[in-house]
């Protein structure tokens, strides 16, 4: 006899497949490779998640009673978001090849928040003062779990972001972000995510798709001397950090006793030539 719980999680998946379908629910997988669910669904709560946050869950027990299916219970839910999930890896929104650039994307949260916000606004361009900025993307980080990837956190302020998105800024153009920082009258910070045929349609050629060459896992020689130079800068900073304060040392003290100071010699000290007879 088949399980009544597992058939009711097929047709609440086969309801959500169909809501996909439609172009109301989204899965993807984001930079970090995590599954990611959004939801358009008229006269129902919207927004971007996790998919394994407590709110889809919440979001996913309410669609299943409204259609009939009963409440779910934690093995129903689990087998509905294991399908979910294997359906996200259909859609990757990160194009990026270069393992460097990837091992960024996955270990430091400014350039992380950086590439999935430009990424995901429809918008090219963001502008805004730092404060809000920071602000904003705070959220927005707490929101996808980016406050924090290994030892690294989110910026604690506004300040700690504009440094941080000027000494990232050749990794984050490398990733098609355009950073631009005026400090005139407080830190205006403008974004610009680059299309890629932006370079061709700026010479009035078509676009065609760029043939990839045939060492594209390997790291860019631009991209390993920006990471030298954030690595010595990083390493720098930290050295100057750890660095303990201390008084100069007095040079050592001689061991030997000193030595009189020699006299130059007298006159009488000296023979004097004797004149030779005369004959």
């Amino acid at each position: 006899m088949p399980d009544e719980r597992l058939s009711r999680a097929e047709e609440i998946l086969d309801d959500l497949v169909a809501e996909v379908t439609a172009g109301t629910i989204e899965l993807y997988r984001d930079v970090l490779q995590e599954p990611r669910i959004v939801f358009h669904l008229q006269d129902r709560p919207q927004g971007n998640h996790g998919l394994y946050d407590e709110t889809v869950h919440e979001w996913l027990t309410d669609f299943g009673y409204e259609r009939g299916h009963g409440l779910l219970c934690r093995r129903r839910l689990f087998t509905i978001l294991r399908a979910l999930a294997g359906r996200s890896l259909r859609s990757r929104r990160d194009e990026v090849d270069d393992p460097s650039l990837l091992n960024l994307l996955q270990t430091e949260p400014i350039v992380a928040v950086a590439y999935e916000f430009m990424y995901c606004h429809s918008a090219e361009v963001h502008e805004a003062k730092a404060e809000p900025l920071w602000k904003q993307w705070r959220q927005w980080a707490t929101d996808r779990g980016l406050l924090k990837i290994g030892r690294k956190r989110f910026p604690g302020g506004s300040n700690v972001l504009s440094r941080q998105l000027c000494e990232l800024k050749e990794v984050l153009a490398a990733l098609g972000i355009n950073v631009e920082i005026k400090r005139s009258n407080g830190s205006l910070i403008r974004l610009t995510r680059r299309s890629d045929d932006s370079a061709n349609q700026s010479s009035g050629e078509p676009s065609s798709p760029k043939s990839k060459p045939d060492n594209e896992n390997l790291p860019s020689d631009d991209t390993n001397a920006v990471l030298a130079k954030l690595r010595a800068r990083q390493q720098k900073r930290n050295a100057q950090r750890d660095e303990p304060c201390t008084v100069p040392n007095s040079p050592p003290a001689s061991t030997t006793s000193p030595q009189p100071p020699t006299s130059p010699p007298s006159d009488n000290s000296v023979p004097k030539s004797q004149p030779e007879s005369e004959s």
